[in-house]
């Protein structure tokens, strides 16, 4: 078979290899590709209180394809939610100096917020949670 040119790569029948990968939320990897252009972004965490982490872009989503949070004190809640409401995960609770770090590569990602509402965080317990958000808007 002769060879032909598929997403920039040359191929032949014989090269071809068939791989689904999704994201968390069970959507196609290949749907939410940050196009040319667009700006693989980064934000910092310092709250002691829920509050926001990446302000609501209109008629946008927030993509997470990365993150790092660490507890500063002892028995300290953490999860995240798209606006004023929507889980995105469980909380889970740690102890000081406890967090997690999770990553996927582009296009992949870890979370995805509503169009136009923003990523938060939701801490219960008392104290200081702290790390960073690595992600893009579409």
């Amino acid at each position: 078979m002769a060879a032909r040119r598929e997403n920039g790569v040359w191929i032949n029948a014989s090269d071809q290899i068939s791989t689904i990968v999704t994201n968390a939320d069970g959507t196609s990897v290949s749907s939410n590709t940050p196009q040319l252009g667009q700006t693989l972004a980064v934000a910092t965490i310092d709250k002691t209180a829920t509050g926001t982490v990446i302000s609501a872009v209109a008629s946008q989503s927030i993509y997470v394809y990365a993150l790092r949070v660490v507890s500063q004190s002892t028995g300290m809640g953490i999860n995240w939610r798209s606006g004023a409401s929507t889980a995105l995960d469980a909380s889970e609770t740690y102890g000081v100096a406890e967090g997690y770090a999770m990553n996927v590569n582009p296009p992949a990602y870890l979370y995805k917020t509503a169009a136009g509402e923003s990523l938060d965080i939701v801490i219960s317990g008392t104290g200081t949670v702290r790390g960073i958000v690595f992600y893009w808007v579409a």
